[in-house]
């Protein structure tokens, strides 16, 4: 039986642990986000002249991303009543929440 010195154990495991630093997967580069808010005016045209008080008002925020699956869930805060608001996979890239109508 042959023996094994400290030296030649020492350097299989530093071969092993070289190999295991090497062979760790990469983590996954996130996809880039492009964030919209818009807040919006609702008018109610009833004669020919522009309407000139708005009735109500609405905002909508949305993310979109280029590939389907990096995301599955975004959450978007604001202050108010409703925040934190979870926003809906609306396409396979698209998050989005419209409020309710407010005066």
């Amino acid at each position: 039986m042959k023996s094994i010195s400290f030296q030649n154990v020492t350097r299989v495991f530093t071969f092993v642990g070289v190999i295991s630093a090497l062979a760790q997967p990469k983590p996954a580069l996130a996809d880039a986000i492009s964030a919209n808010i818009f807040n919006n005016t609702l008018f109610n045209q009833t004669s020919p002249g522009a309407p000139v008080t708005p009735p109500f008002y609405f905002f909508n925020i949305g993310a979109n991303f280029q590939t389907p699956g990096s995301y599955n869930a975004a959450t978007a805060t604001y202050p108010g009543p409703g925040s934190p608001q979870s926003l809906t996979l609306t396409g396979p890239t698209v998050f989005d929440f419209g409020s309710i109508l407010f005066s």
